[in-house]
């Protein structure tokens, strides 16, 4: 403005060049740096959850014990299947394959898993990452171990 209107109008353009160079390379920075936080939040999705100091450590599952349970079990007119079962029954869920390609059997393959589910499980994890808190679910292709 200023210099427009002093008359160095050749002055002027050079400060508008270089002030829309410095608009473009600060578009480019933050393209950057959101991408990179992507990354980041996508990785940050991968870490389990760490163990608090206080709690046993067992080397099966028959050697954990429980420490606190809040609530009353609920009573049903029949046989409560444990959700493990549940799932492979329903076709949700590959443990054999899982323990087979993870050579642990603790490992799973989420094997007919929605799309639309596959989303929503993706959108949760990225709500608790924004939380602070990472979910203990973890979604994948029919193919990728979990």
């Amino acid at each position: 403005g200023q210099s427009m209107r002093s008359g160095r109008a050749e002055e002027a353009q050079a400060l508008i060049a270089e002030s829309n160079e410095l608009k473009k390379a600060i578009r480019e920075r933050q393209a950057a740096a959101a991408e990179a936080n992507e990354r980041l939040e996508r990785g940050l999705l991968d870490i389990p959850n760490i163990p608090h100091p206080d709690a046993p450590i067992g080397r099966t599952p028959a050697e954990n014990r429980v420490v606190a349970q809040r609530g009353e079990r609920p009573a049903f007119d029949f046989d409560p299947l444990p959700h493990w079962e549940l799932a492979e029954r329903h076709g949700l869920v590959d443990f054999e394959r899982g323990a087979n390609v993870a050579g642990s059997e603790r490992s799973s393959i989420i094997s007919s898993i929605s799309p639309r589910s596959r989303e929503a499980t993706r959108k949760y994890k990225r709500r608790c990452s924004s939380m602070r808190t990472a979910p203990a679910v973890r979604a994948s292709s029919p193919t990728r171990r979990t």
